[in-house]
């Protein structure tokens, strides 16, 4: 078969992606055995019959620590996923070992999401790589310590919430979806507001609306009663989760102190979302830069630097449907939620809280791409954003 200019650039194109691909799984591998493992601990917390935590002899930070007892401040749910695997395998299976779980799901839902869409399988794998390398998700997949772990969880469950949206519409499996979202990031959940309006636009007879809404909202009341049983078991205050009281650090707490949510962080956050470059690195020479040139800022990194392609998902606006406006509705609604939080996030590779909407944003750009084939500038896209990622995310590793 004749080698086409299209092929050339294909065979170029995975050939660097592959590079890319097994740079990625080197970082993950060297991060497998993470010592920030809060989740593994609490699941063993938990199977003891308690709801306090070991602390890490290394690392007290982040905790919350009442009556001489160190709780974990995040949703539960990781710890709760965590449990059979624990019974099955024991206490030494890490944190790692789910994540690569977890990746592979997110794989197959987000290639399956691309099929859907009439994507060739081609096509569907260069998406399914620039999602995963050429996006936020790139900083959380590499490494399984808890802050990342949660993240992961999140984009995969949100990823399979989708995808069941976008196929057989299981009311009841969205709703558990939708159930474990909250119960682990909080901040993912707001596309409950794109469900109950397609349960609303549905033409069904009323009756089954009632019926399909209460198949979506009880897993998530059950969820919601069991956190808050869970914050009152534990703080005596049925919506204190310990977000407003763990341990943060001096570099945050002067920042939680002009308050939790307030609109006098947005300033701050749309700079290290939108607007923070990559920082030189310089010689001894004045300005000189030296090799390897730059570096990413750990409070950020622009979502246009790190995740370029999706601007993409921009076209989908032209669409006149009122389900993607929906969508777009809960992407604004997580966005505005980030950007009043009191911190963008820290030691992280880009706005790593974007996350929260990504697996929304893939599917707004799977529509916004029409027509549903990739064209050689879009495939140049995905190689050059993956390889800059990959660059900027092995840089302190090998040579600061």
């Amino acid at each position: 078969m004749p080698l086409t200019k299209n092929n050339l650039i294909d065979l170029i194109s995975l050939s660097v992606l592959t590079v890319v691909i097994i740079i990625a799984i080197f970082i993950f591998t060297s991060n497998f055995n993470t010592p920030w493992k809060h989740f593994s601990d609490q699941t063993q917390s938990f199977l003891k019959g308690r709801l306090d935590v070991d602390p890490l002899s290394f690392d007290k930070h982040d905790y919350v620590i009442q009556g001489g007892k160190y709780y974990w401040h995040q949703g539960p749910f990781p710890s709760a996923l965590l449990i059979p695997f624990q019974l099955l395998f024991g206490t030494e299976l890490s944190q790692g070992t789910v994540q690569l779980l977890l990746i592979i799901i997110l794989c197959i839902s987000l290639f399956k999401l691309a099929r859907l869409k009439k994507f060739n399988i081609l096509d569907s794998l260069y998406l399914v790589i620039v999602f995963l390398l050429g996006s936020t998700v790139v900083g959380l997949i590499i490494d399984p310590k808890s802050w990342f772990f949660s993240q992961v969880i999140t984009v995969t469950i949100l990823s399979l919430l989708i995808l069941e949206l976008e196929s057989s519409r299981k009311w009841w499996l969205i709703g558990i979806f939708e159930a474990m979202l909250i119960a682990t990031r909080f901040t993912s959940g707001f596309i409950i507001f794109t469900l109950i309006f397609l349960l609303y636009q549905e033409k069904n007879p009323l009756k089954r609306k009632f019926i399909n809404l209460f198949f979506l909202l009880m897993p998530i009341a059950i969820s919601g009663f069991l956190l808050i049983w869970f914050n009152y078991a534990r703080f005596g205050n049925l919506f204190n989760n310990g977000y407003f009281t763990n341990d943060v650090g001096g570099y945050l707490n002067p920042l939680r102190d002009m308050g939790f949510f307030s609109l006098q962080h947005f300033p701050t956050n749309f700079y290290y979302y939108f607007l923070a470059s990559v920082n030189p690195i310089t010689s001894d020479i004045s300005i000189h830069l030296k090799f390897p040139f730059i570096k990413y800022n750990g409070w950020g990194l622009s979502l246009f630097l790190v995740a370029p392609f999706f601007l993409y998902s921009l076209k989908s606006l032209k669409e006149s449907s009122s389900y993607l406006r929906s969508l777009w509705i809960a992407v604004a609604i997580t966005l505005f939620t980030l950007l009043t939080y009191y911190a963008p996030g820290w030691v992280q590779f880009g706005p790593r809280y974007t996350a929260d909407f990504m697996p929304i944003l893939y599917l707004l750009t799977l529509y916004g791409l029409t027509p549903t084939k990739l064209t050689n500038f879009q495939k140049m896209i995905i190689v050059f954003s993956c390889l800059f990622n990959t660059y900027l995310l092995v840089n302190p590793m090998v040579f600061i």
